[in-house]
């Protein structure tokens, strides 16, 4: 399986094709383009290979590890705990009291 992660640095829109490599355990470029021209990373100088590799390993590890409201984000609220979840995530913890109040509410919605 393969990702695409776009970026600009710039003027320069940035497509890159990559995996991961189960043999080397590392990302490997599979395609690359800028401007919609075909591009080699082996072009690019040690620095820019260096920020591009940093940028797809956090790409990377963002889409394996993402967080759990990322997750419903990209698929949808499909149950009512989801959406409990979400609720309780969403609270700014300003007041103890009405954090109290605001879990009492959603408990009590899912008894009915």
């Amino acid at each position: 399986m393969t990702y695409v992660y776009d970026y600009t640095v710039g003027n320069d829109n940035v497509k890159v094709e990559y995996c991961h490599s189960s043999i080397t355990d590392s990302i490997k470029v599979v395609d690359m383009w800028v401007n919609d021209k075909y591009h080699r990373v082996n072009w690019m100088s040690p620095t820019g290979k260096a920020k591009l590799m940093q940028r797809l390993e956090q790409d990377m590890t963002d889409r394996m590890c993402g967080s759990y409201l990322d997750g419903l984000q990209t698929t949808g609220f499909d149950t009512e705990i989801d959406r409990f979840i979400v609720s309780l995530l969403m609270i700014q913890f300003f007041d103890y009291d009405s954090f109290k109040f605001m879990i009492w509410i959603n408990f009590s919605s899912l008894n009915q």
